[in-house]
């Protein structure tokens, strides 16, 4: 069976679904039906869907992506350019979080905003890993704050001029290490993929950033983590702890809770550097 055909009865020709093809294997001449290549066209479909909700009466039918998986978009829930940016602008790395379990049913509908990230070439190959065990998030801490102080006296870094002060902070109580978080959230991927080692790290990112954004809507508040991906993929202790598969590596990870504390204003940032050709 072909990948795609179309309902002739009520296809105008109008040619959108060859238009909005990104890898361009829609057939299509003018006034006629759109077509598959032969052979190309089952091998290389991303299953992206933009062919079949793109269209305007429906008539596009593809063999594996029914239009009763794609919901209609609701144009009432739209937001405008200042609501947009209100939820960017006011987006923060929050460290301090309260003592308080954030329930799984929250962070899968922050999941469920982020899988819709885009993956290059529609791959979908992101994998999330889930840390909210109590016992387990304190395992992790003690064992990243003393890789982390470790870390710090054994290598010359950005945080190196600090190392006198986290360490005397974490042997205060304090926690350097996932900043008091109840939950960890990381994204990881096969190392050995077919968009490669940059596009996994960039497709990863993005993702995260999608969650944090949902996050927010939901109450929550998030902080980008990378010591623990580097920790997760070289302290023995953390990398034993979580246990992935050889074959993956963790990508990017944040720490997620109710925030302790409100901001009021937005930050200031240095304007954007632009070069227009």
């Amino acid at each position: 069976m072909d990948v795609f055909t179309v309902n002739e009865e009520t296809c105008t020709k109008c040619g959108v679904c060859a238009d909005v093809c990104h890898l361009g294997i829609i057939d299509f001449q003018k006034n006629s039906f759109p077509k598959p290549f032969p052979e190309i066209s089952n091998q290389m479909c991303s299953k992206c869907s933009a062919c079949l909700i793109v269209c305007p009466n429906e008539s596009f039918i593809h063999r594996d992506v029914s239009y009763e998986e794609c919901p209609k978009i609701d144009s009432t829930l739209n937001i405008n350019y200042e609501q947009c940016t209100q939820l960017l602008k006011t987006r923060r790395s929050v460290r301090t979080f309260k003592d308080t379990p954030v329930p799984r049913d929250v962070v899968l509908q922050a999941i469920e905003a982020a899988r819709f990230s885009p993956t290059g070439n529609n791959v979908q190959n992101i994998q999330w890993l889930i840390i909210d065990d109590r016992d387990m998030v304190e395992n992790l801490r003690k064992a990243g704050n003393e890789w982390l102080i470790i870390g710090l006296k054994s290598t010359q870094n950005l945080y190196t001029p600090l190392v006198d002060i986290w360490e005397k902070q974490i042997k205060d109580g304090d926690d350097i290490f996932l900043r008091g978080a109840p939950a960890i959230v990381s994204t990881y991927i096969e190392q050995d993929n077919s968009i490669g080692a940059s596009m996994g790290a960039y497709v990863c990112s993005i993702s995260l950033a999608y969650f944090n954004l949902a996050a927010i809507s939901l109450g929550l508040e998030c902080c980008w983590e990378g010591f623990f991906s580097v920790a997760a993929d070289t302290y023995p202790p953390i990398k034993d702890a979580i246990s992935l598969p050889e074959e993956y590596k963790i990508i990017g990870s944040m720490v997620v809770g109710y925030p302790k504390y409100k901001y009021k204003r937005i930050p200031m940032r240095n304007q954007a550097q632009i070069n227009w050709r």
